[in-house]
């Protein structure tokens, strides 16, 4: 009998989407592999829909990883021949109670020597997130030996007003009636299915090694390659203002920055990230061999 552990956070509907369809997909399974699921839970939980300023108050606490109390997850001391770990992108970086679980003693009572998948829900970029992933995974005694993504499939300004309009309002529905409505489409979820196939088969065989390679083949996950190098910069830029703003010593102070960093958000995103994709593209055919090798070690988890 094989176990897997499925340890998540969803605090917008999203990450649950993925872990109803995990339930789902086990009923149809054979019986020899059990799931066991382990929410996140916050003891202070976070708001959903949230405020403007709640929105845009998250931003330090996640580029920084700044660790919130959790409540304890109750595990029974199960040992698990692999670990599902199902978390969400905030500001390029794994949601507040993911790094804080991962952070916490009980992330290297139940991870620690063993194997990790990561199945990651996102509007857009998500490989500086799992590289912070991979890395605390790495801090536990573990490996993350493969990955999926759910990334929305429209245009990065469809996505973000989608991602905006929902996290506000909570509405599942299609903004100002011509944009994507913002959960996981069938399309998405259908990933999910097989990669618990290739778990299945995988796990009968003992043969977990070549995982990532095999979601590579399956095309589980979207990547843009001329986005990698931008993700990279946005990263840097995002943790500088999150030190800037961390660093005031007063309330009134670092409403100040808060107000800076919206500011440079919205300039940012009207004007420079769209100058950013064109110079990308322009310079994408001078810098296939960099980014080829950028984009390797992203679909390998480096």
């Amino acid at each position: 009998m094989k176990k897997i552990g499925v340890i998540y956070y969803s605090q917008s509907g999203r990450t649950e989407q993925v872990i109803q369809q995990i339930k789902k997909e086990e009923s149809k399974m054979e019986q020899n592999v059990i799931f066991s699921f382990f929410p996140i839970k916050p003891k202070i939980p976070f708001e959903f829909p949230l405020s403007f300023s709640s929105f845009m108050g998250l931003f330090p606490g996640s580029i920084l990883q700044k660790p919130t109390e959790l409540l304890l997850i109750n595990h029974k001391n199960e040992n698990f021949d692999l670990i599902l770990l199902v978390y969400s992108v905030w500001y390029l970086s794994p949601s507040i109670p993911v790094s804080s679980f991962l952070q916490s003693p009980q992330a290297k009572e139940i991870i620690k020597d063993t194997p990790v998948v990561t199945v990651i829900t996102c509007r857009d970029m998500w490989i500086q997130a799992q590289k912070d992933v991979s890395k605390a995974v790495t801090n536990v005694g573990s490996k993350v030996i493969g990955n999926v993504v759910l990334r929305d499939e429209h245009n990065s300004f469809q996505s973000l007003v989608t991602t905006l309009f929902w996290f506000l309002t909570g509405k599942n529905e299609k903004p100002f009636g011509i944009f994507p409505k913002p959960l996981l489409k069938e399309k998405q979820l259908g990933k999910i299915s097989l990669l618990q196939g290739i778990l299945m088969r995988r796990l009968k065989q003992n043969s977990l090694k070549e995982l990532q390679t095999e979601v590579i083949e399956k095309d589980l996950f979207l990547l843009d390659s001329y986005k990698i190098p931008i993700e990279s910069r946005i990263k840097k830029i995002f943790q500088l203002w999150a030190y800037f703003i961390n660093s005031s010593r007063s309330p009134r102070s670092k409403k100040i920055r808060f107000l800076l960093f919206e500011l440079y958000l919205v300039f940012a995103i009207v004007i420079i990230m769209p100058l950013a994709f064109v110079i990308s593209l322009l310079l994408f055919p001078f810098m296939q061999k960099k980014i080829r090798i950028m984009r390797e070690k992203a679909l390998m988890g480096k």
